[in-house]
């Protein structure tokens, strides 16, 4: 028997030509994921010595002498103060996130209110066009609530809108609109 040795330099080289192309697809991507965790890893180090935490839609909550504010007085809430600054409650969502508010039912007396630089969305102040819809079922001016009832509902079956249930909160001065229990009465404006 020959003692035969083996070429292991020629052996790579000829099992690297065969699979070339493979080869080839594993160091470009070997090369791509070294460049991706390289500046995902430079990112954080950024972040981590300015001590900056990435965030979404925080407002600063610092007033500057063109903002207006308003202070919140007894029996105000959100959609109302939009509707009077405004002339729509939808704005008050923009309120409660200039305001960084993370929960829009709960403000102060005397809370102070940055009122941001915005467009108006919908109309929700004004007058109650009643419209023509088979939606409409009371005709009184009087409504005494039932089991299952919101003013959403109740102003639907009224004038055919469920937007108009600020009227008829503003109208009956409710402090809070989500809370009406059955028997209470209702005027209809």
């Amino acid at each position: 028997m020959k003692n035969k040795k083996t070429n292991y330099p020629a052996l790579i080289i000829r099992t690297i030509q065969k699979k070339y192309s493979y080869f080839l697809m594993g160091t470009i991507f070997l090369i791509a994921l070294y460049f991706i965790l390289a500046s995902a890893i430079s990112k954080i180090k950024i972040l981590t010595e300015k001590k900056i935490t990435p965030t979404l839609n925080i407002t600063k909550n610092t007033t500057t002498p063109m903002q207006k504010t308003y202070t919140v007085k007894e029996g105000d809430y959100l959609w109302k103060i939009a509707e009077e600054i405004y002339g729509s409650g939808f704005n008050a969502y923009d309120i409660a996130n200039a305001n960084n508010i993370q929960n829009p039912n709960l403000i102060n007396p005397g809370q102070n209110l940055i009122l941001p630089t915005i467009t108006p969305k919908s109309p929700t102040r004004g007058e109650i066009f009643t419209l023509y819809s088979q939606k409409r079922t009371i005709a009184e001016n009087k409504y005494i609530v039932k089991e299952g009832d919101y003013l959403w509902k109740i102003a639907l079956q009224a004038y055919g809108d469920g937007y108009a249930w600020v009227k008829i909160a503003s109208f009956n001065k409710l402090t809070n609109p989500n809370l009406i229990h059955p028997g209470n009465i209702l005027i209809l404006p």
